[in-house]
């Protein structure tokens, strides 16, 4: 093994952790399945809509139909297939998520159209089951994913590719957060090289409600790292994730954006591999500065550096709170905590406290030599306590850079 790049590991080894997370996004099926079955409204008739993993368990299963279907009474005429029909026939059982099947796609009435009705509280969000049309495209609304400040992330199934994408559903009060949506999205655009980050697909804007069409991802790495918790020590599996996040966030620092929010939950796993989310409050770095200034603070507290608490000044003598690119290495320490110990640094912390915890040089951070996995204690490799000390150092200045941390020797 090279020492020039630690990382490099057999190729059947990085396969067994791609098969292994892949066993346990298996229980994310169960699930899709569940909520088909729990909703008495699905029309079964409508299965080439769905994953093909329901619809395969719908029909070895023999789930009933719960409301009239589309298909033809038997009374009807069976027609023999035509040249046309097998061919789309065929087309239909290729897995490219790029072939478009709209001649094979039959689209009922069954499903509600959305529409944004706006009542006294604004724009009403997506129902499940509900038909949206982004850009002249149609989804189907299958369930919340996830919400934030302004909106909703929603699990839609695309008429046109036949698979599954994410939507963001977000609501604009004001010309402020039209424009904080418009950076998002602009972001977003310059990362779009970028395998480590999250893919955006199409974006509509209405004058209340703006509606995004991204990559789907099976969970968020923070459930992954809560059910890794419960699994025997595996150091491989640090290894693994924490190169890919450094990747990703080596792809925003490389287009001089800081992220500003970095937490697993803003990591999301598709097919094995992690993909950074979430630029709602991301922003580029001036030409002229290292770093980016806010008038209030921003990020989640048990993730946020210490220098984002402190308030500074402009050259207006205005109140700042100024963030960089060693504000996001702190936050990639927290998250590395997280991995090793199951939660952050500062997790016991009071909330009311939190701020002046983070910030107080005479608070020590604790960096446990063992810790316990599966019944079974286990000792912390000094190289990967080493690499948490080195990011989660206060000082923003003596923390490593982004190469430095891709070069380390964990």
């Amino acid at each position: 093994m090279s020492s020039s790049n630690p990382f490099k590991r057999p190729f059947d080894k990085l396969g067994s952790y791609i098969t292994r997370t892949s066993l346990l996004l298996q229980e994310i099926e169960q699930d899709e399945l569940d909520h088909f079955n729990n909703d008495a409204e699905l029309d079964i008739s409508c299965r080439e809509y769905l994953p093909s993993f329901v619809k395969d368990r719908t029909e070895r299963e023999n789930i009933p139909t719960h409301v009239k279907t589309a298909t033809p009474s038997p009374s009807s005429p069976k027609r023999a297939k035509t040249s046309t029909q097998e061919e789309d026939a065929n087309v239909k059982s290729l897995p490219s998520p790029l072939v478009k099947k709209e001649a094979s796609v039959k689209h009922f009435d069954s499903f509600p159209r959305y529409h944004s009705v706006v009542n006294n509280k604004g724009p009403v969000e997506p129902r499940c089951l509900e038909e949206i049309t982004v850009n002249g495209k149609k989804y189907l609304v299958l369930k919340p994913l996830g919400e934030g400040g302004s909106g909703k992330v929603f699990q839609v199934f695309s008429y046109e590719h036949t698979e599954n994408f994410a939507l963001k559903w977000v609501k604009v009060r004001n010309k402020e957060e039209m424009e904080n949506v418009k950076n998002e999205i602009e972001l977003m655009r310059l990362l779009e090289d970028s395998v480590h980050t999250i893919t955006l697909f199409d974006s509509e804007f209405t004058p209340q409600v703006v509606l995004m069409i991204m990559e789907y991802g099976e969970m968020d790495f923070a459930t992954l790292i809560k059910i890794k918790s419960l699994s025997p020590w595996d150091i491989d599996f640090i290894r693994y994730y924490w190169k890919q996040m450094l990747q990703a966030v080596c792809a925003t620092h490389g287009k001089d954006i800081i992220h500003s929010d970095l937490k697993p939950a803003n990591f999301i796993v598709i097919r094995g591999s992690l993909k950074l989310i979430d630029f709602g409050i991301a922003a580029v770095v001036p030409d002229y500065t290292t770093h980016i200034a806010r008038d209030y603070q921003v990020g989640t507290r048990n993730f946020m550096a210490p220098e984002t608490f402190t308030e500074g000044s402009n050259s207006a003598s205005d109140t700042v709170f100024k963030q960089g690119r060693p504000s996001d290495i702190w936050s990639l320490g927290c998250i590395l905590y997280q991995m090793i110990f199951g939660l952050p640094p500062f997790y016991s912390v009071p909330k009311h406290m939190l701020a002046k915890t983070i910030t107080n040089p005479n608070h020590d951070i604790a960096f446990p030599k063992h810790a316990k996995y599966a019944g079974e204690t286990i000792d912390i490799p000094e190289e990967l306590s080493a690499v948490l000390k080195m990011c989660l150092h206060r000082n923003p200045k003596l923390r490593p850079t982004m190469s430095e941390l891709l070069n380390t020797k964990f």
